[in-house]
Parts: structure tokens; sequence; C-alpha cells
């Protein structure tokens, strides 16, 4: 019996040092760090909204409720993509390169301890101006006390001109302005980059308080295009392209119609900065 007692009190010891090697982790064990943190990417491409007061600082903001977004978007008409911020933070970082930007990834967003996170982004890069680049992700609520850090990488590439130039309408809808100055009068089509708010101001006029949306040239280029068409449809195909550092192509087709009336057109679009000296040819196409 005192054997069987013995043999027994030794197994136990040897079931106690197995569990401590591999212990059974209870309901509320700490996580195992790092880990990955799911994302959605959050975008304004699709609305009339641009970012605004952004620091460019390379520090990423939390942002957990509608009264901090409205800081950073304004709109010329419409909203921007709602956020339940009872469920979700929205993560704002923005920053500044000497280099032409091609495209801006947020490879992942990593957990390395209960309130501390760190935010991996690739920026595609290929010239030798200054651009800014931003990034907004959509993830599960964060505590106030939450700490989001930041690593950018720089990927040197070639391009492969040409390359397509996305770009967003620039609307005076909603405010008290219109746009003027049109050179060249109904026998010219035409085109110009607009840098700056005292160029801008040439191709505005507005009644009263000007209401317009403020644009930050330092980020972006007012491209506007205009001419005349013999009908009242506006253009129906806009395309813009990169042919080389400093050289543009920019094609608009106007609808035509047997209408003896001739009328004026014009194409507003926001694209990222296209330096001074760059060339922009316009291709005026009519079907």
């Amino acid at each position: 019996m005192r054997k069987l007692l013995k043999l027994t009190a030794f197994l136990l010891v040897l079931t106690g040092i197995a569990s401590s090697c591999n212990p059974e982790c209870p309901p509320d064990c700490p996580d195992e760090y790092p880990k990955n943190i799911s994302f959605t990417e959050y975008s304004l491409l699709e609305t009339s909204c641009q970012w605004q007061n952004l620091p460019y600082d390379e520090k990423v903001m939390i942002i957990n409720s509608s009264e901090e977004l409205e800081k950073y978007i304004s709109c010329t008409e419409g909203d921007y993509p709602a956020i339940d911020f009872l469920k979700h933070s929205l993560l704002l970082v923005s920053g500044k390169l000497i280099n032409g930007i091609t495209s801006i990834t947020v490879k992942n967003l990593q957990q390395l301890s209960s309130n501390k996170y760190e935010l991996n982004i690739e920026v595609e890069v290929y010239s030798s101006n200054l651009h800014k680049w931003n990034a907004a992700i959509l993830i599960d609520k964060l505590s106030e006390e939450s700490y989001v850090g930041l690593k950018v990488s720089c990927k040197e590439i070639e391009i492969d001109y040409p390359i397509n130039i996305p770009f967003k309408w620039y609307y005076l809808t909603g405010s008290s302005c219109k746009w003027i100055n049109f050179q060249g009068g109904y026998n010219k089509s035409s085109v110009v980059a607009i840098n700056s708010k005292e160029e801008l101001e040439n191709y505005i006029e507005c009644i009263g308080e000007s209401n317009y949306l403020e644009v930050d040239f330092s980020e972006y280029t007012i491209v506007f295009a205009y001419g005349v068409v013999s009908s009242g449809r506006p253009p129906n195909y806009i395309s813009m392209q990169q042919f080389s550092k400093q050289s543009y192509i920019m094609e608009v087709n106007v609808p035509n119609s047997p209408l003896p009336a001739e009328r004026r057109w014009h194409v507003p679009i926001i694209v990222s900065k296209i330096a001074d000296d760059s060339v922009i040819e316009l291709i005026v196409t009519r079907k």
C-alpha cells in the first residue's frame, strides 16, 4: 500500500511539472504580443470632401468622435463616409517626403502591448520634389490611453510612363461663386494649372463673401480646362495621364449636337501637386 501511495504521489508531482511547462491559459490570461490587428482603409475619393489641417508630422492621431474628425475634413456638398465611433476609432496619419509619391500602402497594424500599437506604412517614391501624404484606417474602438507609433518605409521605383493621374472634381456648388476669365473667349480651348489661392481668385468671382472650398495648395493643384461646345451637355469623359516628370496630357470629351447655339464648358479637377514648370497638353474630342 505504501509503495502504491508513493507511486501515486510521484505521478501527481510529474503531472504538476507537466502542467507548469504547458499551462492551459485561463480566460483572463494576457494576450501574446505582438499580434496583427484587422483594419479597413478609409477614403474620401468618392466624395466631394477633402482632408484639411493635417499636421504632416508623421504621428498617428487617434480620432474617437465626429467632432474631432470634422476638424480635418471639409466638403463642398454631401458628406464624408459615416463612422460609428461607439464601435470604431479612426487612425489618421500624414507626413512629408522629398520624393514624388506613386502609392501609399498600409502594410499592417500590430498591437505590441495592452495599450501600445505600431502602424506600418510603405510609400513608393520616384522623384526629388516635396510631396505630402496621408492615410486613414478604421479599427475597433481604442481607449484614450492607447498609443499608436508609426513606421514608414520608402520603396524607390522606376516609373513606367504613362501613368493615370487620379483626380476629384472641384465644385463651386453651394457657394456664391462662379468661374470667370476664360482666356481666348469662345474660339479657344485651354487648360491651366492653379497652384495658389491668389491664382485661383483670378478665375473665380463671388457675390458677397468668398465661400468656395479651400484647397491646400502645398499638396494639391487645380487643373482647370475650358472651351466651347454646340450643345448644352457637359463633358462626359475626362482623363489625365503623366508622360514624364513634367509632361501631362488631359483628355476631355465634349458631346456635340446639331443645335446651332454654342455654349461654354469647363472642367475643374483636383490632382496631387504638379510643379509650376510642368506642361499640360489638352486634347478635346467631340463624340
